[in-house]
């Protein structure tokens, strides 16, 4: 049996990845949602979604809350409802934990929001107990869902008057598109004060209690032998030669600069760092990496050397290397495994197979 978004997809268009809600302070400057409260809510839709009992709507502005749905047509309905990582604008801006949607809204309403007109999401939630199914018993009265998705724009109001003459349980979360934020729009304040809070965490995670910690050096380094240089500094010179005789001068100076690289990693011994777990995060060489901040890790080896792979939500460094001397893998595994994903095998990108697959090729050693 089709859903009703499904069915509309026949005279309708796609709208993919649309940030309806975040673990974050929305822009009204209402209630501050935690990681767990936007799992809790996320599970609890795609649940009444999956059982029928839900078919969330998107629509244009929010309605009163006294008044007729019929008021206010429908523009199309939610097809899925998943998590990701938001990238808020800003070199330095964090990625925060979101609830994606992937929706089907007529075409007019599609080609008004990739126009821009609709720089806002708003997210409309309700109290399981407001469903008809959960009146009898009352349901439990901290669990939300999403009911519908809302357009906002200048000629949508994100708040008319909700709660005249009635007790309303809804509750609102509104987003302004990454791509359309600017730098006076309404929301920033709230973003400078997150990062405000962020910077806070991480002086806490600082002097949080380590709960297992050890010393290592921070990178991997190999005694390498003068054949070693002899064949770097070949290969430079005819990458060098090749630069110039197609006109590629630009790259002759990033050749140059990426062999003098080589040249300092191969020759100077790396300093020994302290690594700590703490209840907020990692701590590695004097830097704190919170939780939130962090995915998924795997353990891996380089020769005698083994290793602890941190994937990282940032945008720099986008994973964490830390060489593991004294600490058993079984301690980091117990401890990481209540707060990240864990991958059994190495997760290797399409750079790295490229990169493998180029160091077998071109054997220095």
């Amino acid at each position: 049996m089709a859903t009703r978004a499904e069915k509309f997809r026949f005279q309708g268009k796609a709208i993919h990845k649309l940030p309806v809600f975040l673990a974050a302070k929305p822009i009204d400057g209402r209630k501050t949602y935690t990681r767990a409260e936007l799992t809790a809510i996320l599970n609890t839709t795609n649940e009444l979604m999956q059982s029928r009992a839900l078919a969330p709507a998107v629509k244009i502005g929010h309605r009163d809350y006294n008044s007729d749905r019929s008021q206010q047509p429908r523009r199309g309905y939610v097809d899925r409802f998943y998590r990701g990582k938001l990238a808020m604008p800003g070199d330095n801006a964090p990625k925060v934990d979101a609830i994606f949607a992937d929706v089907v809204v007529d075409r007019a309403l599609a080609e008004d929001y990739e126009a821009g007109k609709y720089p806002g999401i708003s997210a409309e939630l309700y109290p399981l107990y407001w469903l008809e199914k959960y009146n009898e018993t009352g349901g439990p009265g901290n669990e939300f869902f999403i009911d519908a998705i809302a357009f906002l724009g200048e000629d949508s109001p994100a708040f008319p008057e909700l709660f005249s003459g009635a007790k309303a349980p809804k509750q609102f979360f509104s987003v302004i598109l990454p791509h359309q934020m600017k730098e006076n729009d309404m929301d920033m304040e709230h973003i400078g004060e997150q990062l405000k809070e962020l910077d806070a965490k991480h002086e806490a995670a600082l002097e949080a209690k380590a709960i297992v910690t050890w010393k290592s050096p921070e990178r991997i380094f190999k005694s390498r032998s003068k054949k070693y240089f002899t064949k770097v500094a070949l290969y430079g010179l005819i990458f060098v030669l090749a630069a110039i005789a197609f006109g590629e001068f630009f790259l002759v100076g990033v050749i140059i600069a990426v062999v003098f690289v080589v040249y300092v990693l191969a020759t100077v011994a790396p300093q020994v760092i302290e690594h700590k777990i703490t209840n907020m995060g990692i701590i590695s060489g004097g830097r704190a990496f919170l939780w939130e901040e962090l995915d998924s890790f795997w353990f891996d080896r380089k020769g005698d050397d083994r290793l602890l792979i941190v994937q990282t939500e940032l945008h720099f460094p986008t994973r964490l290397i830390i060489l593991l001397t004294k600490v058993s893998e079984r301690t980091l595994l117990d401890l990481l495994e209540k707060h990240l994903h864990y991958h059994t095998g190495p997760v290797h990108t399409l750079f790295d197979k490229w990169a493998h697959s180029l160091q077998k090729r071109i054997n220095f050693d």
